[in-house]
Order: C-alpha cells, then structure tokens, then sequence
C-alpha cells in the first residue's frame, strides 16, 4: 500500500537524502514500487532499484549525488524505469540494467553518465507520444 501520497507533497519538491554521504544509499527498492507523483524529488544520494520506478506526468526526479552510482533493473526482466515527466541526472552514474520506457524528458548533466546495458532487451526514449502533460 505504498500509493497513498497525500495531498500536501503536490507540486513541491522533496528531498532524499542519505544519512552518511554518498556511500548509503537514499534509497533502495527490492522489488517494491515506487511512484513520484505530481511532485518533484532530489535524491541526494545513491538510489538503488531493483523494482519498479515510475516518474509521472508533471513529475521530476533529480538526482545529485557526486560519486554516486545508481542502478535500476527489474525483476523477470520487466520494466526498471517508466518515466512520464523529467527525469534529471545531474551528477553521478545511472547504470539501467533492466529495460527502461521513457515518453518523457530524459537529461544528463556535465558532470553524469548514463549506462543501458540492455541485459534485459530493448528500451524506449522518446516514443512520441505527447501525452506526459504541460
């Protein structure tokens, strides 16, 4: 029952972040879903996902962790990250193991790197399909 999110988290952002430095993670999914949205959410730390991620539609997630390596797979090869809104890498690395669904806005600061080893076959940026909202 992790959907409820409430009404007071609309249109602010929230920010993650770990206790001891960019060596814990802020967050780590095993298995689990999580959702972002109708917020924005920095996560300050390392993320790591071996679940479901999803970034809707007027939603952002940044991630600012120098140094930081974040992974996202799924399990039964699904999809690790389904991003309908902005999903911001500013610093660190994203390394997509599983298979990622993006209509939305991906970016990649100066400072990021973006790995897709496609272990889980192929992923999708940039379908086209304009429905990811203002």
């Amino acid at each position: 029952g992790s959907s409820g999110r409430g009404g007071s988290t609309h249109g602010r952002r929230l920010l993650m972040q770990s206790g001891m430095g960019n060596s814990s993670a802020a967050l780590h999914n095993n298995g689990g879903n999580v959702s972002v949205t109708g917020a924005g959410v920095q996560f300050m730390g390392a993320v790591m996902s071996n679940g479901s991620f999803s970034c809707g539609p007027n939603s952002s997630t940044h991630f600012d962790a120098p140094g930081a390596t974040h992974s996202f797979d799924s399990p039964n090869n699904g999809t690790a990250l389904h991003n309908e809104g902005q999903f911001s890498l500013q610093s660190g690395t994203a390394k997509f193991e599983g298979r990622v669904q993006s209509n939305g806005t991906m970016s990649c600061g100066s400072q990021g790197s973006m790995q897709f080893s496609g272990k889980s076959g192929m992923s999708q940026v940039g379908s086209g399909s304009s429905g990811r909202g203002g």
